[in-house]
Order: structure tokens, then sequence, then C-alpha cells
């Protein structure tokens, strides 16, 4: 059996696909041809950048406030999701989460070195 590939395709819409794709030869009436899977894993891709975005931004969030936290967020989303004013409106805070219990520094600061202690944002 061949080793699988990875490769990356571009449907007639446009839409760019992560594949993987294997061939391998056979006999077919009588004839050598090939036989070529191709399998689509753009979801498993992207489920893996953003397990990598979130252990980036936990580590990220030990040594910076919570606005910074926020901005680099919603930076590394805008650049996943090709959309860089998709996430501006969860910048804004609403009347009911205007004040932060948080002050202007997230509690969490050095987060790694308290293991212990859990981090929340209400």
């Amino acid at each position: 059996m061949a080793p699988l590939l990875e490769e990356k395709l571009v449907r007639l819409d446009g839409a760019a696909l992560d594949v993987e794709t294997t061939t391998s030869r056979l006999e077919y009436q009588g004839k050598l041809a090939l036989q070529t899977i191709v399998h689509d894993i753009t979801e498993h891709k992207r489920a893996e950048e953003i397990i990598r975005l979130r252990l980036k931004l936990f580590e990220f969030a030990a040594d910076h406030s919570l606005e910074e936290l926020m901005r680099k967020a919603l930076d590394e989303i805008g650049e996943i999701t090709d959309s860089p004013s998709a996430f501006t409106t969860l910048s804004r805070p609403t009347k009911k989460h205007s004040r932060s219990r948080l002050g202007p520094r997230a509690p969490c600061k050095n987060f790694a070195k308290r293991k212990a202690r859990a981090c929340t944002i209400a």
C-alpha cells in the first residue's frame, strides 16, 4: 500500500480543501490501472489548528492583561477564519458586561505556576 500524502486541492468554487491521498496499482479488466483515494481532512486540520491556538492563548494569558488577551484572541481568530472584522463585535462590552470583576489585570497571571487555581472570566 502506498503512503498517505497530504495535499491541498482547490474546488471549482475556489474553496481550498486539505486532503489525504493514496494511490495503488491494480488490475482492471485485464489491464493495469491506478486507484487514487482522496479523503477530505479539512475539518480535522481546522480542529488541530484551534487546539494549537487555545494552547498558545493559554500561555499568552499567563503574562498579559485581559484586554491584551482579547486582542490577541480576536487577531488569531480573524486569521484562522480569514475574516479580520468578523469578531469585532466581541471586543465591544455590553451594558451587562461593561465592568469586569477582573480589573485591569487578569487574576491568572503566572497561571502555569499556580496550577491548582482556576481562571474564570465572568
